[in-house]
């Protein structure tokens, strides 16, 4: 279990080196259904993205 301190220091360190974003899928889509079957959405998502850039190269 993490101290409060802890907490805190996590959250400063995710707020200065991460940037959040926000997707909006609709409910009934073959993308979200695909997208909520794998373990890791993050990493997957960051994945074909680096495809992508590759692609360009």
């Amino acid at each position: 279990m993490l101290s409060e301190a802890q907490k805190r220091a996590n959250k400063k360190y995710d707020l200065k080196t991460y940037k959040q974003i926000t997707l909006k899928i609709r409910k009934d889509s073959d993308v979200l259904k695909w997208l909520e079957k794998q373990n890791n959405k993050n990493g997957y998502i960051i994945e074909l993205i680096r495809k992508d850039i590759k692609k360009q190269d």
